[in-house]
Formats: C-alpha cells, sequence, structure tokens
C-alpha cells in the first residue's frame, strides 16, 4: 500500500489537513497551495517550515481521498493524459521574423560605483509586523555624475534566509555559524548595466520578512513589503537632503520624481503595494514605472498611473499560473490614466534563474523548471536567462524613466530578436495609453458584470458559428494565468470544419471612424490546442472591404498553450496588423471590421483596437480609497443575511466599482462562494453589500476566543486604489 505524506488532524475542535512534502524545494516563493482531491486550496507552511496546513470542515474527513502539491498534481495530470495515448501533430506555418531590438545592457559611458548601507538585521520597525527587519541595501550609481539622476528600486521575493555548514535555515536573524543568504545581490547585471548609462540602483534586502509570513502573517507580506520601499525611499530622501552624513555619496545625487520600481516573486506584489501606499500617505515620490518579474498576484492590486511591464517566464515551476498576468488584466480599464501597459513572455524561462543567488550552485537554489519534464520549447541556462532578464530590465526602465523611445519594440507587442541572446523566444503584448488607442471592443466585463457595459466603442455580431463571453469559471484547466474576472470572447465553429465570423461595427447612429491617426489594428488572442483538430488555426481579417490573412501571426503563438501533454495554458498573447497591410484609403472613415474562421476553430479574442504604438505619459490623477469598515451577520428567521459596510475616503465625480468576495463553510452545503458586484455611483461615500445565508449557518474555526468563518476582500476596484481591502468574519466563541 501506497504511505500517504498527509494527515488529518484534529486540533482545538477545528480539523486540517497536513501535508509533509517530499520535495525540499517546495513551497518555494509563491503562496504555498496544495491540491486536495482536484481542488486547489491556500495553504500555510507551519514554523517547522516542513508541514504545510489546509483547514477543512467536519463533513470533510470521510471524502477526501488524495492530497498533493502542485508539482505531483501537475505530474498526475500528464499521466492521465499520457495513458490516453494522445498525440497531437500541429501545422505549423512559416513564422514571420522579428526585427533586431536595440542592445539594452550594453556598458554605458560611466564607470560604476557600488556603495552599500546597512543599519542591522533587526533595524527596522514595519507596520504591524511581529518582528523587526533588517535595514540593508546595495547601491549601485555611476562615478562622476552632477545632478540629481533617476532612481531604480529592485526588490527580491521570498527565499530561504539563511545558509551555513548546518544546511539552511528560514529564521531571522541567522543563527550563530549562519550567514544571511544575499538574494538582493543577485541582480547586479541590470543594476551595473543601468548605472554605466546614468541610473542610480538601489537593491533592497528583505529576509526578515519571510519568517514573518511563516509565523501566520501571509496575507500582509505584500503590505510589509511596500512599507519597507517606502522606508527606503525616506531614508534616501534623507541621504539626497544631505541630513544622512553616512550617506553623503547620495546627496543631490538622486531624482525622486523619476523613480522605477521593481520586483521578482513576492517582491511584485511589494511594488505594487509601495505604489498604493505612496498615495495613501501623500508620500508624492514620483513612481514613473513598474516591472513585475515572475510575480505573484495574490492580492489583485491594479496600478495607476505608472508605466508597467509584466514579465512571465513560462516554465516558471513556482508560480506555475504565472498570475502575474493579472496585474494587466485588472488595471488596463481600471483608471483614466494614460500609461503603457505591456506583458512579456520568456518561453524557455524560470523562477528562480533571473537571480544567481537563488539558482544551482548557490545554497538553497533551485531550477523549479524541473517539474515540467519535456517541454516542446527549448529552455534557457542560468546564464541565459540573467542575461535575458537584465536585458528587459535595463530597456524597460530607460524607456520608461529615460524617454528612450527606442526600447518601446521590446513591449508594444512587436516580434523582436534579441542582440545579446538571437536563439531566445520572447513575445510582448501591450495595452497603449488612452491617447494613442481607439478602442472598438474589449469584452471585457471585469468592472461591469454585464456585455452591454464593456469598453469600446462598437457593438458586435456573431454572423457564423458561436460567440459567447467567458472567463476562467467557463475554462476546465489549471493553468489560466489571468484575474479571475477576465473575460475574452470565444469564437468557435459550431462543427470541427465549419466557419465562424464576428462581425463589429459603430454604435447605432455613430459616424465611421477616421483611422488616419493610427497606424495598426492590434488584438488579444488565445487558443488551446485541445480545441482545435490537431491543427494551426487560419484567422482572415477584413476591414473596410480589405482583407489580410493572419494565420502566419497566430501561427507564430503556437503551440504555447500546451507546455505538457494533458496541461494547457490560458495565455493571451497579442497580434498587430499594420493597417497598410489591408490596402484600403486610410483617409477615408471605417465602418466595418470582421474575424473570420473560414475552416473552423476555437479561439478567444479581447481588446480589439486601433492603436499607434506609443508611451504616453504618467499623470496626477487623484483617487480615493476602499475600506471594508464593517461585517455583520443579521438573522432572518431560519436564514442568515451577511453585510458587509465599505466606504469611501473621499466623493467621487467618477463611477467606482468592485466586487465583494469570501468562501465560507456552510454546515450543510459544504463550501459556498460569495461573490458579488458593488457599485459608488459619483457622490456616494457609504453602501453594504449582502449576502443571504441558507438555514444551517456557518462552520468556523475554533482560534483561541473566536469563531473564525472566513476573510472578506474587496477584489477588482475600478477608479479607486485599497486601503482596507480586506476584513475577518468571526464570531465569539461559544459561551464567551
Amino acid at each position: 500500500m501506497k504511505k500517504l505524506n498527509w494527515k488529518i488532524i484534529c486540533e482545538d475542535t477545528a480539523y486540517y489537513v497536513e501535508f509533509y512534502p517530499d520535495d525540499p524545494d517546495f513551497p518555494g516563493h509563491a503562496y504555498p497551495t496544495l491540491f486536495i482531491d482536484g481542488v486547489e486550496r491556500e495553504a500555510r507552511l507551519l514554523n517547522d517550515q516542513k508541514t504545510l496546513r489546509v483547514s477543512i470542515s467536519a463533513a470533510d474527513i470521510d471524502r477526501i481521498k488524495e492530497v498533493m502539491t502542485p508539482r505531483l498534481f501537475f505530474s498526475s495530470l500528464r499521466n492521465k493524459y499520457a495513458a490516453r495515448k494522445v498525440s497531437f501533430q500541429t501545422r505549423v506555418l512559416d513564422k514571420p521574423a522579428g526585427m533586431m531590438a536595440p542592445d539594452s545592457i550594453s556598458p554605458g559611458k560611466f564607470n560604476v560605483i557600488r556603495h552599500d548601507y546597512d543599519y542591522g538585521d533587526e533595524a527596522l520597525a514595519l507596520p504591524d509586523a511581529i518582528a523587526n527587519v533588517e535595514f540593508r541595501a546595495a547601491v549601485y550609481m555611476p562615478e562622476d555624475t552632477v545632478g540629481a539622476r533617476p532612481v531604480v528600486i529592485f526588490l527580491h521575493g521570498r527565499h530561504t534566509t539563511c545558509y551555513g555548514e548546518g544546511g539552511l535555515q528560514s529564521t531571522w536573524p541567522c543563527s550563530i555559524d549562519y550567514l544571511p543568504i544575499p538574494s538582493h545581490e543577485g541582480y547586479s547585471l541590470a543594476a551595473s548595466s543601468l548605472a554605466s548609462h546614468g541610473y542610480v540602483v538601489i537593491s533592497l534586502s528583505a529576509n526578515g520578512i519571510f519568517p514573518i509570513e511563516a509565523a501566520g502573517a501571509l496575507s500582509i507580506g505584500g503590505t510589509l513589503r511596500g512599507h519597507l520601499i517606502l522606508a527606503h525611499l525616506d531614508l534616501l530622501a534623507e541621504a539626497n537632503a544631505g541630513n544622512r552624513a553616512e550617506l553623503a555619496f547620495l546627496a543631490g545625487r538622486l531624482d525622486l520624481q523619476n523613480i522605477g520600481l521593481m520586483g521578482h516573486s513576492r517582491g511584485g506584489e511589494g511594488i505594487a503595494r509601495a505604489i498604493t501606499l505612496n498615495r495613501l500617505f501623500n508620500k508624492d515620490y514620483g513612481i514613473q514605472g513598474a516591472l513585475f518579474l515572475g510575480s505573484t498576484a495574490r492580492e489583485g492590486i491594479a496600478i495607476p498611473d505608472t508605466h508597467t511591464a509584466v514579465v512571465l517566464p513560462f516554465l516558471d515551476g513556482d508560480v506555475q499560473d504565472l498570475t502575474g498576468q493579472g496585474f494587466s488584466d485588472l488595471s488596463r480599464y481600471a483608471f483614466d490614466d494614460n500609461v503603457l501597459r505591456s506583458v512579456v513572455l520568456m518561453l524557455g524561462g524560470n523562477h528562480n534563474y533571473f537571480n544567481p543567488v537563488w539558482s544551482p550552485g548557490f545554497p538553497g537554489g533551485s531550477d523549479d523548471a524541473a517539474m515540467w519534464d519535456e517541454v516542446p520549447v527549448t529552455r534557457l541556462t542560468q546564464p541565459e536567462q540573467e542575461l535575458l532578464g537584465s536585458f528587459y530590465i535595463a530597456g524597460f526602465f530607460r524607456l520608461t524613466l529615460g524617454a528612450e523611445l527606442q526600447y518601446l519594440p521590446l513591449f508594444d507587442g512587436s516580434l523582436v530578436t534579441v542582440p545579446v541572446l538571437p536563439e531566445a523566444q520572447v513575445r510582448s503584448s501591450a495595452h497603449f495609453p488612452a491617447s494613442s488607442i481607439y478602442m472598438i471592443q474589449s469584452f471585457e466585463t471585469i468592472y461591469s458584470g454585464e456585455a452591454l457595459s464593456m469598453p469600446g466603442n462598437w457593438d458586435w455580431n456573431i454572423r457564423q458559428g458561436v460567440g459567447e463571453i467567458v472567463d476562467k469559471a467557463s475554462f476546465n484547466i489549471f493553468r489560466y494565468t489571468h484575474n479571475t474576472y477576465h473575460s475574452f470572447l470565444n469564437l468557435k465553429s459550431d462543427t470541427p470544419s465549419s466557419p465562424a465570423q464576428l462581425e463589429l461595427y459603430p454604435w447605432q447612429g455613430s459616424e465611421p471612424v477616421d483611422i488616419s491617426g493610427y497606424t495598426h489594428l492590434s488584438f488579444h488572442v488565445t487558443h488551446l490546442l485541445e480545441e482545435n483538430s490537431q491543427e494551426a488555426v487560419e484567422l482572415y481579417i477584413t476591414l473596410q472591404g480589405g482583407v489580410f490573412n493572419v494565420s502566419r501571426n497566430l501561427s507564430a503563438l503556437w503551440p504555447v498553450p500546451e507546455i505538457n501533454p494533458g496541461v494547457g495554458t490560458v495565455l493571451k498573447q497579442q497580434i498587430s496588423v499594420p493597417l497598410k497591410e489591408f490596402r484600403i484609403d486610410m483617409s477615408m472613415p471605417v465602418n466595418s471590421l470582421s474575424f473570420t474562421l473560414p475552416n473552423g476553430g476555437n479561439i478567444y479574442l479581447s481588446d480589439i483596437a486601433f492603436v499607434k504604438p506609443s508611451l504616453g505619459e504618467t499623470g496626477s490623477i487623484r483617487l480615493p480609497f476602499v475600506s471594508i469598515e464593517d461585517v455583520h451577520i443579521v438573522p432572518t428567521g431560519l436564514e442568515q443575511e451577511l453585510e458587509i459596510k465599505v466606504t469611501l475616503s473621499e466623493v467621487s465625480a467618477n463611477r467606482i466599482s468592485m466586487r465583494i468576495y469570501t468562501l465560507i463553510r456552510h454546515t450543510l452545503s459544504g463550501i459556498m462562494r460569495l461573490d458579488t458586484p458593488l457599485v459608488f455611483e459619483p457622490g456616494e461615500i457609504s453602501k453594504s453589500a449582502r449576502f443571504l445565508v441558507p438555514a444551517g449557518g456557518f462552520k468556523g474555526d475554533m482560534i483561541g476566543d473566536v469563531n473564525f468563518i472566513s476573510v472578506i476582500e474587496a477584489r477588482a476596484l475600478s477608479n479607486a486604489l485599497f486601503d482596507r481591502e480586506r476584513a475577518l468574519l468571526t464570531t465569539p466563541k461559544p459561551g464567551k
């Protein structure tokens, strides 16, 4: 009989599954999760750093048959798929060649000097943290420059904190005879390159936050990292003003109105929080750009008025579902701003190899891509991925902070070849600034919940086949990269070879559209191998009578959805067609557009627009803050009503939308998902969301003197920012 590495325990009348991983690399840097009978559940890593725990109900005790880590779960999917003996032979058309991108990491004209500052392992107290953390950073800067220079902050994520002859530790400070793992020194190639071109780069150490998270503060890890960034910016502001004698080398050297942030792994959520906290506390630091490197996105934060790029390493074995994509999904229609938002897909990359300290050869380093076994793309070596990551980090900040527009093709959906690594397979997709885009139709219900309110200026109709708006709930697939609420139009044929056609046209009574100021027709698309009859999809676009065959472009995106047999990936990518390809009179207004699958197929479309690729510019939009103020249960006969009061920090002239979400365990119905839209019309400042809970009531977990039921969350927020977006639903312990 196979030995189980999990068991069910009871503790203070609460029930849990405890899992004991055999894999020494698990749980890695992402949020630990377990698959219980095929359903992904968030887990807590206990203080022993070896045990994962998931809360369950008493009713689950006799039902649970299988508990797996994500790595084991994906392996089981592949094995089941292989047993079916299904083989896909794809017909791939000739792929278009990409332009040679300019070299972003060639040495600049300045010599680079490195300074460190270090105030000790426990020098910094962060709000709501149960322990102090280190206050140290490595500073890379140009030598012999005059005047203030753009500033870039690097922040690593969650990683083992200490190493020594006795092995690894994840405590803080490190024990005697153990040394801190210098995760913050692992981005020196990008830092030195930027510094040689006149930037000041500060890479922060954040080891002390890991044990705070592991002690039960997982939900505030991103916030703690955001506060860490602000604490360093406050220190840098003092130094820049000449008020820190020990940092005299920084006096007058920093342009704190031209700041870029890079966050790797959970560091990504840290930089997202820093952008919010900068506004919440009126710090007024000029954060212009944010790059998310293999980032987690558990907290679902939309990024306002900031150029952003999300780098997705396709073979990420830690953030397996590439949820960093959610930063793009959430932000692109959330605010009335004018900035570039981009997603960069690195097909051969994994999670760790951006940082040599996290890679094999250094204590605690590992190849996380090993979980995927055989893959249809060439893996990057560690030096190659570090080089490629540095190329895009440097290119992004030279574009957004330095206005070097020659680097725009790296991020705007153009097909490019990277000069330092020509064999690398890299693709980008973009959502362009408001000043350079005419949105035809987004097919996005993330903020409206209904098709009639989707961002876009044109109506649509399905002339042949089937077309319906879908989101995550429509996919029976585990590698879904997008935000839960992100939606697409699923265009598909009635039969495997029958045509399907989407027609778009201006709203009734609207004038035809002048496209003379735009250069491309852009749209996002995804397609799954299993849904397309074992062949690449043929797609034709007709604009005002002019026809262009985009099958070659679509083929160039193949076979990304299939990372391994049985493990598809829902990942939107961009196709950008020069308008001149339609061979129409560009000076004449247009009023018709169609997408046709002439020989059948099944694709997912979003963000169809006329564009002129550009960077746009940041502004100073004012946004209110949202807080969950009160949660309580109101008896209504045998049923109960859960009421959540939400307030704004100030009246807004814009419509503010969000969703209120929680999972509860019901005594009779089991796990219940409660999810409802909540909309503040202009002038409103307080509203409540309500859920009716069936007779039988809640089932919670006894923790101390309270019965913990659930975490209430506000999600998918537009035209505002979060202050307190979570609240705990608890009831007193019986007899209290």
